[in-house]
C-alpha cells in the first residue's frame, strides 16, 4: 500500500503538456538501466520501509488503483472503474457505507488463476495478522471492517467500512493486492474471518492460539517473501529474476502479460521496457562516471552540486535531458524521543536553532523551499504564517538553561542529572554514508552544536543499516527523507501516539493528546474549512515542540537519457516512471 495521499491543488502544467503527444514510435525497449540510491530492504510492500524498495516493488505489485504520475490523478489499475460508495441495506452490515469495485476480467495471476476479490481480502487478512510485521499498512487502514465478496463473480467485491474516513476510496484502492496462491500455499489464512481479525480485541485473543496466525505469519516475514524471485509475484508487469547484493536488482518484463491487451485503452497499464536494471551506487563519483559512459539510462537523487557539474559537462548534455520537478517529499532530522536527552522539547528547539537552513537553500543553488511542518509548501493549508526556525546560537544556549543542562565542570558540554545519573548532552547522528546533504547538515549542527555545549557525534553507515535502527528505534537523531502523494494529508499514521508501536508509523515516538485529537478528527471531517482549520492548528502544535527538525522540501533534478523520446519527469518520487520509457 503506498502512503497516505492528498488531493492536487496545484497542476504541474509544464510536465502535464509534455506528456500530451504520445506516438507509438521506438516503442521496442529492451533494456533500461536505472541508479539505485541504497539496497532495498525487501520487496515485500506490506513489510517494506524504504522509498528504495518502492522505486522497484512498483513493477511487480499493482494496486487496485494508482494515481497517475503525469495528470496526478487517482486511476484505475486493476480495476474496470474507481469505486460507487453506497449504503447496504440488508445483511449483517445493513446501513454501513462500502465501497464496490469490479476486477478486470482480464486480469490474472502468474500462474494463469484470476485475479479475484478473494486475494483481495487475503492481502487485508495478512496486513492484520497480529503477529505480521505490518504495523504501517494496519493503521491507515483501520476504518475497514470486512470485505464482502460476490460467490456467483469474485471479480465484484464490497469493502465495508466502520467510519466516514474521508480518504477511503483512495487508500482502498492503493493496497497493493498478493496472490494467495502464493503467499498463503496452505490456505491458512481461509480459516479467519477479516471481521474479527479488524477487532484488536478478537485479533489479539486468536494470536494467542498454537498455529494458525502465527504459523501464517512465520512464513510471511521470512525473508524469501521479500528476496527470493521464487517467492515475489504480484500483478504487475515485471518479476523479479535477479538480486546480487549491493550491486543490482533485474526485473524482466513477463511473456503475454495481461495487462499488454488493455494498454491502449488503459495508459496506467502500459509497460513498454522488456527490463528493468537497478544499478546500486550509492556514491557520486561512480554514478558520474556511468553517465559520461551511458551506463545508466536514468538518474534521480542528483545532488544541488553535482547539478551545477553535470549542467555545464557536455558529455552528460548530450546524451541526457536534464529537469527540476518539484519532487513531493520534504527532509527532516528525525529524533528519538524515548531518548530522555530528547525528550524535553527545550532541547529540541535549541537543537533546530543550531542550522543555517537558509544557507543550506543556496548552498542548492536555489532546489530547495524551507518548510515549518510536515505538508509540502504547495498545499493550500500550509501555514506559511509560521516563520522557518533561523540559526541563533544565543537562543539555542538560553533554551538549554532553562531545560536545566549546564557545564558545570567546564569541560565544554553541559550535563544534567537523569534519572538519578549525571548525563552529559552527547548526542550522536546517524547518517548514510553517501548522503551528501545529510552529511553537510550534520556537520554544520555538530559545529554550532559546539558552541552550545552539544557534543554531537557523526555516525556514517550504509543508509540500509541507519534505516533499520531508525525502523527499530535504535537512534537518536537520524536526517531522512519522507514521500509524499498528491492527495489530502492524513497524519495520524505518523504522528498519532497510537502509532508508537514496533514497526509502526510513529518511529520518533511523539504524543501530544491534543495531536491525537486532531489526527483522529481529521480523518473523518467532511467539511474542508473546518478540516483546514485542524490542519492549521495540527501545525502551530509540531511548530511549538519540534518533534523533528523540518528542513526543506527539494526540487530534485533527474537525468533521462534522450534515446527515450517519450519518457518524461514526474513530480512523484523518484521523478520518473520507468514503464513509460520508448
Amino acid at each position: 500500500m503506498k502512503s497516505p495521499v492528498l488531493k492536487p491543488i496545484f497542476i504541474i502544467a509544464v510536465l502535464v503538456s509534455l506528456v500530451g503527444c504520445k506516438n507509438d514510435k521506438n516503442t521496442n525497449v529492451q533494456t533500461v538501466n536505472v541508479r539505485l540510491e541504497a539496497e532495498p530492504d525487501r520487496l515485500n510492500p506490506m513489510l517494506s520501509s524504504t522509498g528504495y524498495a518502492a522505486d522497484v516493488f512498483r513493477y511487480i505489485f499493482y494496486p487496485l488503483a494508482d494515481i497517475d504520475p503525469y495528470t496526478l490523478k487517482m486511476s484505475p489499475v486493476l480495476i474496470k472503474a474507481m469505486p460507487l460508495k453506497s449504503t447496504l441495506d440488508t445483511g449483517i452490515y445493513k446501513g454501513k457505507s462500502a465501497y464496490s469495485f469490479e476486477l478486470l476480467k482480464e486480469a490474472v495471476w502468474d500462474n494463469g488463476t484470476a485475479i479475484t476479490g478473494y486475494d483481495f481480502a487475503f492481502t487485508l487478512k495478512a496486513a492484520f495478522n497480529p503477529l505480521v510485521a505490518s504495523e504501517r499498512w494496519r493503521a491507515p487502514l483501520s476504518f475497514i471492517q470486512d470485505v464482502l465478496v460476490d460467490d456467483k463473480n469474485p471479480k465484484q467485491f464490497k469493502v465495508v467500512v466502520n467510519e466516514e474516513y474521508f480518504l477511503a476510496d483512495i487508500l482502498i484502492g492503493s493496497v497493493n493486492i498478493y496472490p494467495e496462491y502464493l503467499y498463503d500455499p496452505k490456505a491458512i489464512m481461509r480459516k479467519y474471518s477479516l471481521a474479527d481479525l479488524m477487532d484488536a480485541a478478537k485479533s489479539a485473543e486468536m494470536a494467542k492460539q498454537a498455529g494458525g496466525l502465527k504459523e501464517f505469519a512465520d512464513e510471511f516475514n521470512n525473508a524469501k517473501y521479500g528476496r527470493d524471485p521464487e517467492f515475489i509475484a504480484g500483478a504487475g508487469p515485471y518479476k523479479l529474476t535477479e538480486w546480487t547484493t549491493g550491486q543490482k536488482l533485474v526485473l524482466k518484463k513477463k511473456a503475454n502479460w495481461w495487462g499488454d491487451a488493455l494498454a491502449k485503452q488503459n495508459t496506467m497499464l502500459q509497460a513498454y521496457p522488456e527490463q528493468l536494471v537497478f544499478k546500486i551506487v550509492a556514491d557520486n563519483v561512480t554514478t558520474l562516471s556511468m553517465l559520461k559512459d551511458g551506463q545508466v539510462d536514468a538518474v534521480g537523487g542528483v545532488s544541488a552540486s553535482q547539478y551545477k557539474d553535470l549542467s555545464t559537462n557536455k558529455l552528460i548534455t548530450d546524451k541526457y535531458n536534464i529537469f527540476t520537478p518539484t519532487v513531493l517529499q520534504y527532509l527532516y532530522f528525525g529524533m528519538n524521543l524515548k531518548n530522555p536527552k530528547l525528550a524535553d522539547k527545550k532541547v529540541r528547539q535549541a537543537l533546530s536553532h543550531l542550522l543555517d537552513l537558509d544557507a543550506t537553500i543556496g548552498l542548492l543553488n536555489g532546489l530547495g523551499e524551507r518548510i515549518i511542518g510536515p505538508f509540502h509548501p504547495s498545499k493550500e493549508y500550509y501555514d506559511h504564517n509560521l516563520k522557518p526556525i533561523a540559526l541563533d546560537i544565543n537562543k539555542a544556549n538560553s533554551l538549554l538553561d532553562e531545560a536545566g543542562w549546564k557545564d558545570a565542570d567546564g569541560n565544554g558540554v553541559r550535563e544534567k542529572m537523569i534519572n538519578g545519573v549525571n548525563t552529559p548532552l552527547d548526542l550522536t547522528i546517524s547518517l548514510g554514508a553517501s548522503s551528501e546533504i545529510g552529511k553537510k547538515l550534520s556537520l554544520m549542527m555538530q559545529e554550532n552544536g559546539k558552541k552550545a555545549g552539544v557534543n554531537i557525534i557523526l555516525d556514517a553507515r550504509e543508509m540500509s543499516q541507519v534505516m533499520a535502527d531508525v525502523k527499530a528505534g535504535n537512534f537518536e537523531i537520524s536526517p531522512l527523507k519522507n514521500r509524499l502523494d498528491p492527495v489530502l494529508n492524513d497524519p495520524y499514521n505518523s504522528w498519532n501516539s497510537a502509532n508508537i508501536t514496533a514497526g509502526g508509523g510513529n518511529r520518533i515516538g511523539y504524543s501530544n493528546p491534543e495531536v491525537d485529537k486532531i489526527t483522529e478528527s481529521i480523518r473523518t471531517t467532511k467539511d474542508e474549512k473546518e478540516r483546514n482549520q485542524q490542519y492549521q492548528r495540527f501545525q502551530e502544535i509540531l511548530y511549538e515542540d519540534q518533534p523533528v527538525i523540518f528542513l526543506y522540501a527539494p526540487k530534485e533534478p533527474v537525468l533521462i537519457a534522450k534515446k527515450y523520446e517519450q519518457a518524461k519527469p514526474t513530480v512523484i518520487k523518484p521523478g520518473f516512471a520507468l514503464n513509460y520509457f520508448h
